[in-house]
């Protein structure tokens, strides 16, 4: 029981996490530093996708940010939108631009994506 109530804390401190870096992503843009932008915005998902894999240590996903982008995309059941978000947000700058409200767009919808992942598992 006391583990899963740390489980859960955990998860929830990683949510609270990944919310503030969408939100400093979205107060950055006016900055002009889009760069920071993307940075923030794959912190937010990996923040996310920490909490996903805390919850389903099964998925394996690693603690590195982009890895995990990069390994929940792979997953067979995972939507196309889900799926394209993943791709573009991790994709290298040099292979191509992503504007930075792309980035913010992409992490958002992996970010809804795990809430949804995790109501399904509070239901269980």
């Amino acid at each position: 029981m006391i583990d899963n109530k740390n489980k859960l804390i955990k998860v929830n401190v990683l949510i609270a996490q990944g919310d503030n870096e969408l939100k400093r992503a979205r107060d950055e843009i006016s900055s002009g530093n889009f760069g920071k932008v993307r940075v923030l915005a794959r912190r937010a998902a990996g923040f996310y996708l920490t909490a996903l894999n805390e919850m389903f240590p099964e998925l394996r996903l690693g603690s590195n940010f982009i890895a995990q982008i990069r390994k929940i995309s792979l997953l067979k059941d995972l939507g196309e939108t889900v799926k394209k978000a993943c791709d573009d947000l991790s994709v290298r700058i040099s292979e191509k631009e992503i504007d930075a409200s792309a980035s913010i767009t992409n992490a958002a919808i992996i970010m809804n994506y795990v809430r949804e992942e995790l109501k399904l598992e509070n239901k269980n």
